[in-house]
């Protein structure tokens, strides 16, 4: 595969479009069974990161999201720990 922003991979033997050598397309991603790919267009929230195939979500506001809820998480437990000890 040619090194570069843009190149493309081989699917049946045509040359599909690619970016950081992710199709540009979900698709076309589907029919090659890939992961992800990149539009190059930055999503809602500004993101150029790759998007995931199966559920058509950026991966870095999934990581930005699971990161906020994890905490969350941490934050409540702390809290109950707290309180347990308080009223333990």
């Amino acid at each position: 595969m040619p090194s570069g922003k843009f190149a493309s991979k081989e699917w049946r033997g045509k040359k599909v479009p690619a970016i950081d050598g992710l199709p540009i397309d979900r698709g076309v991603a589907m029919l090659l069974g890939t992961r992800h790919y990149n539009t190059g267009v930055p999503c809602r929230n500004g993101h150029r990161a790759p998007t995931r195939t199966k559920d058509d979500r950026c991966t870095e506001c999934s990581s930005v999201r699971r990161a906020e809820l994890l905490e969350k998480r941490h934050r409540e437990l702390r809290e109950m720990n707290e309180y347990k000890r308080g009223n333990g």
